[in-house]
């Protein structure tokens, strides 16, 4: 779903500029803790040994694990720090939290917000002569293996 909702606002913004820069990367983190192993992909069968589950007993809104990662994505938007900066932070322990459970999704967290940031045109602009850079010594080489 969160990827689905990723295109839709594409498509939004595509036919609307006045859009915000992007959507908040929360479900993506989802789909990685779920891709993961990590967290149980089916909040209504029962949750599977050895995962966690990122929904509440109404399977509707979140778990602790859920709205924790949840944080982690707000965390690294509103601040441009990776969340995995936190380490094992007060407020996983105080949820209950192992260290390695509080690290993963300080890590899917990160990647999720890797994952839909959106290059400023400067960035490409960089980019594209540094390419072209790249282009000029290469072929200022080839000429002078061969002449």
């Amino acid at each position: 779903m969160a990827i689905d909702v990723q295109k839709g606002y594409q498509v939004a913004k595509a036919e609307n500029p006045s859009f915000v820069d992007r959507v908040n990367p929360v479900g993506l983190a989802w789909n990685n803790a779920i891709l993961a192993g990590f967290a149980d992909p089916n909040p209504y069968d029962g949750i599977t040994a050895g995962q966690v589950k990122l929904w509440a007993s109404d399977n509707y809104h979140a778990s602790a694990f859920g709205y924790y990662l949840h944080a982690l994505v707000d965390f690294g938007e509103i601040t441009g720090q990776d969340p995995t900066v936190l380490g094992f932070d007060t407020v996983a322990r105080d949820l209950g939290f192992t260290e390695q459970q509080a690290r993963s999704m300080q890590g899917f967290a990160s990647a999720a917000i890797v994952a839909t940031a959106v290059p400023e045109p400067e960035s490409w602009l960089l980019l594209a002569a540094g390419g072209g850079m790249l282009g000029w010594v290469a072929r200022r080489r080839r000429q002078s293996v061969n002449a």
